[in-house]
């Protein structure tokens, strides 16, 4: 992030995400913070994106993702 610069338009972000991943992102959340980055899901991974440049900052962990999904299911079921 560049002091002052603009973010890209969540568009722009999300068609580079699509264009390197090779999928498009089922959901994305922006948060109010200039510095937050984007967060991404596609399938049952969620990324973290830089709101600035588009590049990935990294991937969420897929066993806590899984430990909350079972413990949703546990109380539902």
């Amino acid at each position: 992030m560049r002091p002052g610069a603009p973010r890209l338009p969540v568009e722009t972000v999300l068609a580079r995400f699509a264009e390197s991943q090779g999928t498009p992102a089922a959901s994305v959340a922006v948060g109010p913070d200039a510095a937050d980055a984007l967060v991404v899901t596609a399938g049952t991974r969620t990324f973290y994106l830089d709101a600035y440049s588009g590049r990935l900052l990294g991937e969420g962990r897929q066993g806590v993702r899984q430990f909350m999904s079972d413990v949703r299911n546990w109380h539902r079921w």
